[in-house]
């Protein structure tokens, strides 16, 4: 059913809490949380904006290559959190509501996807996620350098950038 103009969907900030965008850029912090080699716990993060067939194969391929690096880390897995067929501009998944509610929890280290365009393609949502993780001191890992974990860095224009982690 198609949600005509009039509706409105409940808003992020009142199902979960959830912190405001940052004033300034001056307020997204640039440095890494903790070294990786101090990341113990990690939610696992999947999402596909793709239906039926093709969606599973993207979320088995996704699964696929996280396990790998979490074996070779030794991460212990909080959650695996799966987003089938959501669109990666919002904040609005019910995946990734879940997944920020763990990490507020202050009881896992990171989130781990397999890259950025999964958790999002939106500038405005990176700056959310940077300063959810301000807030809350949880790190981003991707598996977009060959494997190796990277974390998100904002530069002071909030520019996402994935620098490589070294353990």
């Amino acid at each position: 059913m198609a949600r005509s103009s009039t509706d409105t969907a409940p808003s992020l900030r009142d199902t979960q809490p959830f912190p405001p965008l940052p004033a300034t850029d001056a307020d997204v912090s640039t440095s890494a949380r903790r070294n990786p080699a101090q990341i113990r716990t990690v939610v696992v993060y999947l999402r596909t904006a793709n239906a039926g067939a093709d969606g599973r194969h993207i979320l088995q391929r996704q699964r696929a290559e996280l396990q790998g690096e979490i074996d070779f880390q030794g991460y212990t897995v909080a959650a695996w959190i799966e987003d089938r067929h959501q669109s990666a501009t919002t904040l609005d998944r019910p995946g990734l509501r879940e997944a920020l509610r763990l990490l507020a929890s202050g009881y896992v280290d990171a989130l781990i996807c397999t890259d950025i365009g999964r958790l999002t393609r939106s500038a405005e949502v990176i700056l959310q996620l940077a300063a959810h993780m301000d807030d809350y001191g949880w790190d981003l890992l991707t598996l977009e350098t060959g494997g190796a974990p990277t974390a998100l860095n904002l530069d002071r224009r909030g520019s996402a950038a994935a620098s490589p982690q070294r353990a």
